[in-house]
């Protein structure tokens, strides 16, 4: 009785990773064990880029997936978590590799914020916010607002593909049509609807 219709949407970290363990483990568990080790995952990378970036490390580490404990990523908590490892890990590898070159880059910001626009979309936002400073600091550094502008572009270049799915993308989740499928229910429809608005009335 109802009509359905696929569609690309984003934000669906949690429900990629339950897919493929669906029957052998139950949904709470998959979502207990993906916060455990998403904020494992965020602890580590951020212990390495410090490692790698100061030489040296401490206990705050430990409390970086506190960090992101606010209104804008608890709206998709578990959702965001993923993210956000995702997002540090494609930065350890940009701080091990400063001089990375053009098709490096492409591919990070293909696979990677592909992988990004399905897990968070804030997540992606984020690392193309990170990307846009690494390009400033270490291709064009000392270029000023020109420099500013030549790594927006590489930024928009490098991410080009998440960001046709952005523009592709039902945001609205509308991968349900409510109405019924049949002109007879169709019909139904229309008249339980408006015998709904005189009872109101």
């Amino acid at each position: 009785m109802y009509e359905y219709r696929l569609a690309v949407i984003p934000n669906l970290a949690i429900d990629l990773i339950n897919l493929p363990l669906c029957g052998l483990v139950t949904p709470e568990q998959v979502v207990l064990r993906t916060i455990a080790l998403a904020q494992l995952s965020i602890c580590a990378s951020i212990w390495f880029i410090r490692q790698r970036l100061f030489g040296e490390n401490d206990v705050l580490v430990l409390v970086a997936p506190a960090l992101f404990l606010n209104l804008l990523t608890t709206m998709g908590y578990v959702n965001s978590l993923v993210g956000i490892a995702i997002l540090f890990w494609m930065l350890l590898f940009l701080v091990s590799r400063p001089r990375a070159g053009w098709l490096t880059c492409l591919a990070i910001g293909t696979l990677v914020g592909t992988a990004l626009f399905f897990a968070y979309l804030f997540a992606l936002m984020f690392a193309m916010i990170a990307m846009f400073g690494w390009f400033w600091r270490n291709w064009f550094a000392g270029m000023g607002l020109k420099g500013g502008a030549r790594a927006g572009l590489n930024t928009i270049g490098m991410f080009m593909v998440p960001l046709i799915l952005v523009l592709i993308a039902d945001t609205h989740r509308r991968t349900i049509d409510a109405r019924p499928a049949s002109r007879l229910a169709r019909c139904q429809h229309i008249a339980a609807r408006q015998a709904a608005r005189r009872h109101r009335h």
